[in-house]
Parts: C-alpha cells; structure tokens; sequence
C-alpha cells in the first residue's frame, strides 16, 4: 500500500509558498513542482480556454457574470496548470473522481465521521477533511502539518480566489467532517517525525515562532554558548543569537554574517523554501 507521505508531498510540492504561515511544520517543501491554480472539473491539466469556458459553466449557475470569473483567471499563465479540490488526489492516483467520492469510498470507518464526534482524536498527517453535509460531501483538503502551538495545517485547493495553498485549520469556516483513506494509503507520518520548514531569511531584528524553532536546533547543534537568554522561550532574533549563528558559519566555512538563510538552516537540519 502506498505512504500517505508521498501523495501529501505530491500535494504541497504544487502549494504556493507565499500561504505558508510562519512557523509552520510541513511534511515537504512547499511549490517545488509548480503552483497549480484553481479551475472547477480540473485535476493537473494545462489550463485552455476550453477548460476555464467549461469551468464558468459551474459558477454561472451560481449567479457568477463571465466579468466577475474572468477577473480571477485573467492572471492565470500560459502553461499554467489547474485543479479543483479532489483535483490534487485525482491527480496523483490517474483518477477522475470527487470529495463525496473521497469520503464514502476511500475512507475506512476508523476515524471516518463528524469531528465534533471525533474531537479527541488527534489529527494525523494525510487524514482527509471535508466540508458539506451529511448526505454529500463538497471540498476536501489534507492534513499535511502542524504550527508549534499544534494546530493542524490544511494543503487544499481553496477556490478560484486562490491558488493550491496551505491554511491553518482554525483559521477557515469548520470542516465538519474527517477521515483517514486508509483504503488506499498506509499512514506512516507521526506529528514530529519530518524536519521543520523555514520560509524566510532570519536576521537581527526577527521575530515570531521561526526564530523559536531556529534557536532550538542551534542548542541541539552545541551552539548555546553558555548564555541562558538564548532558549526555545524567546521569539527574538537577538544578539546572542546572532553570535550563535555567526559561531556555526565559520565553524562550517560559510560568510560568517549572522544570518540564517538556506545554507545555515539546512545545516541545522531545517528545510528552507522561501
């Protein structure tokens, strides 16, 4: 049976970058593959007129003018390529099928339910969550992360308003339900068992929860320096850190600056997508 590690890395290798919160943990690096956009009935394809016409079909009936739609896609580029929500899950099986498809088919009955039923089980990288309703289930996204206070991170492809993109789980309407396709995926991931990404170039001055996850891998890496200001409880790039950061470029010969791009970050273990 096939990880659900590789369709979940499959997912987020077409995820834009620029959604990813800041501090988050992502199973893979996020965009590596392409960006795919958003078009209703798609599922990887090259995006043709053809496809963006059949598309607004779905949204006229939703009271959408062709102006209104057209505005969205105008940006969407030549090669560009386009999914809709199971679209990402088609894409990555050779299928073409749908979210209620998902849920009924695809998920065992362990962990297949209402969340509110499930609100005491934790949420697993690769388990499937859905919006709709009982009888029929309309979107689908994916646990694919988590942020250090533990929320749950959500590859999806939102809508025509966004690309693929990564989302806080808290942070959208509620997903009522949940389930793991254990069908047709071995679920293999462990919260905590893939290394944490960074986003941005962390210099003097930094802040929030990037800068934590940074100082902890310069302690575990020898570079505390005997400083008790330096720990995992402060958010702030200060100088001590700098001077952390400074010790292990010159110790590893690279342009001892005191910043942490890609080079000093993949040193320590992190994985840096900016």
């Amino acid at each position: 049976m096939i990880p659900v590690s590789d369709f979940i890395t499959f997912a987020l290798s077409h995820a834009n970058s620029n959604t990813v919160p800041i501090g988050a943990k992502l199973l893979a690096p996020v965009g590596t593959a392409g960006v795919w956009r958003y078009v209703y009935g798609m599922h990887g394809q090259v995006i043709s007129q053809a496809y963006l016409d059949r598309a607004y079909k779905h949204y006229k009936k939703e009271g959408w003018s062709r102006e209104e739609f057209d505005s969205y896609t105008e940006h969407y580029g030549t090669g560009d390529r386009g999914t809709d929500c199971n679209g990402l899950l088609d894409a990555f099986r050779g299928v073409d099928q749908s979210a209620d498809y998902t849920y009924t088919h695809l998920c065992g009955k362990s962990g297949k339910g209402e969340t509110s039923a499930l609100s005491a089980t934790p949420y697993e990288i690769g388990e499937a969550v859905f919006m709709g309703t009982k009888g029929k289930k309309t979107h689908v996204g994916w646990v694919c992360g988590f942020m250090p206070n533990g929320d749950p991170l959500v590859v999806e492809a939102r809508g025509i308003a966004f690309d693929v993109c990564v989302t806080r789980i808290n942070n959208r309407r509620v997903w009522p339900f949940r389930g793991k396709m254990d069908k047709i995926f071995a679920y293999d991931c462990a919260q905590g068992s893939f290394p944490y990404t960074f986003t941005r170039l962390l210099k003097y001055g930094s802040y929030g929860d990037d800068v934590v996850e940074l100082k902890r891998l310069l302690i575990k890496a020898g570079y505390a320096d005997g400083i008790t200001t330096n720990t995992k409880s402060s958010r702030r790039f200060g100088s001590n850190t700098k001077r952390m950061v400074k010790a292990l470029q010159r110790d590893c010969g690279l342009t001892v600056d005191g910043i942490a791009g890609a080079q000093t970050i993949k040193l320590l273990g992190g994985v840096y997508h900016a």
